[in-house]
């Protein structure tokens, strides 16, 4: 046997001894790192490496809270929260040891608040947001269909599901109706005709209408917000003319025209007096309710008015040129 066969044989006896000689290494892993709720059994894996021959474990906060097993089992966890986990392991080399911070969470369900406009307009934008358990999530949302929008949220090992609901409506319209004519002393009721809309008057009706009463000559205006959803709309103004109509006879540009007889059974006279006629004009009659009964005309200077079969009561008549241009107003007392 030659000297280098006897120099390999040496070095391979003593490798052994060699990794003998060495500190362990600490290393472990948890069966389950991350769990939801606020109880858990763990357990525990050593992985250290160059042969470690104890161990002594420490588990802060769990119960027991300390092991000499090299994977300690059953390990007691109670309380929402993140624990650590050491290791210390030896062997005649020496020792070493490993800790793993927040190690073991045991996670809660998320909370989740959920802040924005959920009623929108079709065409506008809105950005909701969704706060997890303190943390803010923005989504811009544009209104084309009301639509649902799920989300999974998740908070460590725990997840709930949740929604968000965005309602989207169409722009709502509306048509105006009623007198807007009087005289001190009357009512008039305005309507603002809407399908499933929201009234807000200047007022303060929350009404399809409002009543205005005549107390005083002038010009009054009102105006009107509807709204239907996440849709909004003001309406353009309205103006009730209030007049001091004294007597029954007309009550604009007196000297132009007179009507006679008034009170009358059904047959009334509508006479030019001044040097200018208003022939290629219109006369309108109206009720109480602002209903047109009666419409004719006028084509000479004497102009015949027949209600006869209106009910008696007091009617309000309007002379209007085939501009539209009003050229008087006055009221008939129909009595039989």
């Amino acid at each position: 046997m030659n000297n280098l066969t006897r120099f390999l044989i040496g070095f391979l006896l003593l490798i052994p001894c060699l990794l003998i000689s060495q500190a362990p290494v600490a290393n472990f892993s948890a069966l389950i790192d991350s769990s939801c709720g606020p109880t858990l059994s763990e357990s525990f894996t050593d992985f250290s490496s160059n042969n470690p021959t104890h161990w002594k474990w420490y588990f802060p906060g769990a119960t027991p809270d300390t092991s000499t097993l090299r994977n300690p089992t059953n390990i007691q966890y109670k309380g929402y929260g993140c624990y650590s986990v050491k290791l210390v392991v030896s062997n005649k080399s020496g020792s070493d040891s490993l800790t793993k911070s927040n190690y073991v969470c045991l996670d809660s369900m998320p909370k989740i608040v959920i802040k924005g406009v959920f009623d929108l307009c079709h065409g506008s934008s809105t950005t909701d947001t969704i706060i997890v358990n303190g943390d803010t999530t923005y989504y811009n949302i544009t209104g084309v269909v009301t639509k649902t929008y799920t989300f999974t949220v998740h908070n460590g090992a725990c997840f709930k599901d949740t929604s968000l609901t965005i309602h989207v409506d169409t722009m709502p319209t509306f048509a105006f109706s009623g007198k807007t004519s009087i005289c001190v002393g009357d009512t008039t009721v305005i309507y603002a005709r809407s399908k499933n809309g929201k009234y807000k008057w200047s007022t303060g009706s929350t009404a399809d209408s409002i009543v205005v009463i005549g107390k005083k000559p002038g010009n009054y205006t009102y105006y009107l917000s509807i709204s239907k959803g996440g849709c909004s709309r003001d309406s353009t103004e309205i103006t009730v003319k209030v007049y001091d109509c004294t007597g029954i006879d007309n009550y604009s540009n007196p000297s132009e025209f007179r009507i006679y007889p008034n009170p009358s059974n059904g047959i009334f006279i509508l006479q030019t007096v001044s040097e200018h006629p208003i022939a290629n004009s219109y006369i309108e009659v109206y009720n109480a309710l602002g209903q047109q009964v009666y419409r004719s005309r006028i084509n000479t200077n004497s102009t015949e008015i027949n209600l006869n079969g209106q009910s008696q009561g007091v009617y309000l008549y309007r002379i209007i040129t085939e501009t539209g241009e009003l050229v008087g107003k006055g009221k008939l007392v129909l009595q039989k």
